[in-house]
């Protein structure tokens, strides 16, 4: 890519509010265009397959990228909105590897206790398979 950018990783508009600030304030440094990434899990990785279902997620998800396009115009900042399907993690780094973002943005409210030490949280295999530094908001 010519121009710069961050990759904002994010589900929820009001949920993930602090990690649009904390990119916006990346984005203002780094003169970057903020890609916002929604990812939408398959209904199949949970065993069953419901196309009206994930028709209905991903329209959820574009909503929530609209609501945050509109905050990031409204503090001045360049957005561009990109809905996937799959794992997380792994659609964060694929698409970091396409854009070469200056950082990814992400949330870390997963997982808690015995299942993040045993499974790890999507954060953290992000920040093992990323090709650009990770910046994980509490």
């Amino acid at each position: 890519m010519d121009r710069r950018s961050v990759l904002v990783a994010f589900k929820n508009f009001q949920i993930d509010k602090s990690v649009l600030k904390e990119a916006t304030r990346i984005a203002r440094s780094n003169n970057a265009v903020v890609y916002l990434l929604n990812i939408v899990e398959r209904s199949g990785f949970l065993g069953v397959y419901n196309p009206s279902a994930e028709e209905e997620l991903f329209k959820k998800a574009e909503s929530e990228i609209a609501k945050a396009k509109d905050y990031l115009r409204s503090e001045g900042v360049e957005a561009v909105g990109l809905v996937r399907f799959g794992e997380r993690s792994e659609i964060i780094c694929e698409v970091a590897k396409k854009i070469k973002p200056v950082r990814i943005v992400i949330g870390n409210r997963g997982l808690k206790g015995i299942k993040r030490l045993l499974f790890g949280g999507v954060p953290e295999r992000v920040v093992k398979a990323s090709c650009c530094p990770v910046y994980v908001v509490e």
